[in-house]
């Protein structure tokens, strides 16, 4: 039966050392060499030094501390982008302050959609929903730019119903031209010329 990886290092320091260089992936030749052992790397020695159990059962416990060290790392860090991306896509729902024309702030907040979906899509790819190639589309990828967006937008109205724009430039004509006639109609128009 195989017993517990040693956590502690070994007390021979040249045996500690060729467990480490063992554990960093040298060879057992190398691991021998660099330790400090006065014999031949070439002959038997190394071998038989990396037989030995106490040897192995320290390479396996510095592969332990690693291996957990590593994991955890990765935790942190998961855990610190996902908390970074939640408050990045709470910010942009709230939004970017509209500016007046003399450059102060107004009040009221644009969201930035694009960039909210970005972090959700971000989310979704760290927490394993999907991956780049397996995002669910339509056959249409839209950019950040709103105008292009917009310019996309009209282009598939415009395949769906040819005449759409035509009717709403008719109908907001109508509108203006019967705002533009009750103005002119009703006396308060008239006193401000």
């Amino acid at each position: 039966m195989a017993q517990a990886p040693i956590s502690k290092p070994l007390k021979n320091i040249r045996r500690e050392r060729f467990a480490q260089a063992l554990a960093s992936g040298l060879s057992v030749r190398e691991s021998y060499e660099r330790s400090g052992f006065a014999g031949d790397p070439n002959g038997n020695a190394p071998s038989k030094l990396h037989r030995e159990e106490e040897v192995q059962r320290r390479v396996a416990g510095i592969l332990a501390k690693s291996e957990a060290a590593v994991v955890h790392a990765v935790a942190v860090t998961q855990a610190e982008i996902v908390q970074s991306l939640r408050e990045t896509r709470d910010m942009a729902r709230v939004g970017v302050p509209v500016l007046a024309k003399d450059g102060s702030e107004t009040g009221v907040y644009r969201p930035d959609l694009a960039a909210k979906n970005r972090a959700d899509d971000t989310l979704a790819k760290v927490a394993g929903l999907y991956r780049e190639n397996d995002r669910p589309s339509a056959g249409i990828e839209l950019p950040d730019d709103p105008e292009e967006i917009r310019e996309q937008v009209f282009a598939i109205i415009e395949q769906i119903d040819p005449g759409f724009f035509r009717d709403l430039k008719a109908t907001i004509r109508a509108e203006l031209e019967s705002e533009v006639r009750a103005e002119t109609k009703s006396p308060s128009s008239s006193s401000l010329h």
